[in-house]
């Protein structure tokens, strides 16, 4: 849903194959916004509020981030970091 609304206004510049989806766990959100789930104890039905307000706050974040281009720099690098994190599953 996100892509479909970004290509209506971007085109290419926005399409699926341009577009990085990623996809987090939280315990925080609200429920309701996808189908898994309905069928279990903890899941809910799908709310088209809730989806709505998740999209909208996504396509609203890269509209604004689209507003904002300018040129920059990625840097890459090899190494390795000692102390930047541990799996909390020992």
């Amino acid at each position: 849903e996100v892509v479909e609304r970004l290509e209506k206004e971007y085109g290419d510049a926005c399409s699926f194959v341009n577009v990085i989806r990623s996809a987090t766990q939280t315990h925080s959100g609200p429920g309701g916004y996808w189908h898994w789930g309905a069928g279990s104890p903890l899941g809910t039905q799908f709310s088209l509020v809730h989806f709505d307000a998740i999209i909208d706050g996504v396509v609203a974040s890269i509209q604004q981030a689209h507003g904002d281009l300018e040129p920059g720099s990625i840097y890459v690098d090899r190494g390795i970091v000692e102390g930047a994190g541990a799996n909390r599953s020992i």
